[in-house]
């Protein structure tokens, strides 16, 4: 397994991340753990919770060996900022965990949710409280419009985008920036 430095963090992360989605076998974690694969990726909305329960049940084993992320969601569907930070302490408890490496804004399609003081608030206050080593953003919509606005704020210091050759042109601008 090959090895890349992710930013300023400090941290190697294998090049093949596990994106653990609609994973429900423990066992894949593992075995791409003892591959080698260093990036686990989850979200306390993937299965309703019951992703990030079974990552935590392996992860727990490695911890000091994973960089382990997690996505918080807010949206127009009920999910109110108040709630963000409780969501925060229920993916740790399910991942068995005091801290993530990585806490994403997930979903972002929009330069206002980048931008929004208090959803920075939140996240600002997991770092401080030692909830979270590194914040961001996902984006799988206006991916260029988000990681210019990224950019712009100074604030989250990891955009998760996907990126392949099918991607506008304006993505690859937009990450080189």
């Amino acid at each position: 397994v090959a090895y890349r430095d992710l930013g300023s963090t400090g941290w190697k992360v294998s090049e093949m991340g596990f994106g653990a989605m609609n994973m429900r076998e423990p066992e894949l974690v593992r075995a791409a753990i003892e591959s080698g694969v260093n990036y686990i990726d989850t979200a306390h909305s993937y299965m309703n919770g019951e992703n990030e329960r079974i990552v935590g049940s392996v992860v727990k084993d490695y911890r000091d060996k994973v960089f382990l992320t997690t996505k918080i969601k807010f949206d127009n569907s009920g999910v109110a900022v108040k709630d963000m930070p409780s969501m925060i302490v229920d993916s740790l408890k399910r991942l068995q965990t005091d801290h993530v490496d990585l806490l994403l804004l997930h979903v972002c399609d929009t330069r206002e949710q980048i931008l929004r003081n208090d959803l920075m608030k939140i996240f600002e206050d997991a770092k401080t409280k030692g909830q979270t080593r590194f914040i961001g953003v996902s984006t799988h919509a206006n991916q260029a419009v988000v990681l210019d606005a990224a950019v712009e704020s100074k604030f989250w210091e990891a955009v998760l985008v996907g990126y392949s050759y099918v991607s506008p042109p304006e993505v690859k601008t937009a990450i080189e920036r």
